[in-house]
């Protein structure tokens, strides 16, 4: 079996100063497996440490793109730095990689369309709608495949690309995290993310296509402060409508 672990499920508008205190989410990141931790922005090293993850068991960190939320070069010089026996893979845009900051982090510079493996898991890097501060760099999503099921990984990002459609082929994904940073429609914030109505017709589509089916599963991530209610059933029952799940700080989930 191969868990999920949320570490932070919070948009950027948080105020980390305050984690740890009633309501306020982590900066988005998920662990794989155990040792493959998608993003690690503002609070990632505070989160691995509070939901019970020594540090020194995560051999790989996948980067989306280079936000402050999801990405905080001091914060992979941390994890680079707890008594390793062997160096800290970081995969991420050469932008990313150029800001690696540890001699004991291994850098692996990333292009949409590049496939690498780590361990059982096969990763495709596909390209995300979403604008970063230098245009130079590509914001990602990334399709993992695996002996225990396929997982489509999208935060951030907004409508999905016609290039992105295309990587994903024909693969039949079973586990899909999609950025929900807004519960309803009509925000300025759908040129970079999501919104439930935005994901509804991605989901109709990939249906049609056979990528997605009645066996796949959907969580909501990346919620919101100001964009989504603050009580917790009133989110579920969102969820609900759209036979999805919502991502909450220290919830794991199997693939």
């Amino acid at each position: 079996m191969t868990e999920l672990l949320f570490l932070g499920t919070g948009a950027a508008d948080y105020d980390w100063n305050h984690y740890g205190e009633p309501g306020v989410l982590g900066s988005t990141a998920t662990l794989l497996d155990g040792r493959i931790l998608f993003d690690c922005g503002a609070t990632a090293v505070k989160s691995i440490l509070r939901y019970g993850v020594s540090p020194a068991e995560i051999t790989d960190i996948v980067l989306t793109h280079s936000h402050d939320d999801h990405y905080h070069p001091h914060q992979v010089t941390v994890l680079a730095g707890q008594s390793r026996k062997q160096p800290l893979h970081f995969w991420g845009s050469p932008q990313a990689c150029a800001l690696a900051e540890s001699p004991n982090c291994l850098c692996h510079p990333l292009t949409a369309g590049d496939r690498f493996t780590i361990g059982k898991f096969q990763f495709t890097v596909l390209p995300a709608s979403h604008v970063l501060d230098n245009p130079q760099e590509e914001a990602f999503h990334y399709l993992v495949e695996s002996p225990a099921g396929n997982l489509l990984y999208e935060l951030d990002g907004a409508w999905m690309t016609s290039r992105e459609r295309q990587l994903i082929g024909g693969t039949h994904i079973d586990l899909a995290i999609w950025d929900a940073t807004m519960s309803a429609p009509g925000d300025w914030r759908i040129f970079d993310h999501c919104d439930i109505s935005m994901i509804r017709t991605m989901r109709s589509a990939l249906t049609q296509s056979g990528n997605l089916d009645s066996s796949s599963r959907l969580v909501f991530n990346h919620r919101g402060r100001t964009l989504w209610p603050e009580n917790e059933a009133e989110q579920d029952a969102i969820a609900a409508r759209e036979q999805a799940i919502i991502a909450r700080d220290g919830m794991r989930i199997s693939l």
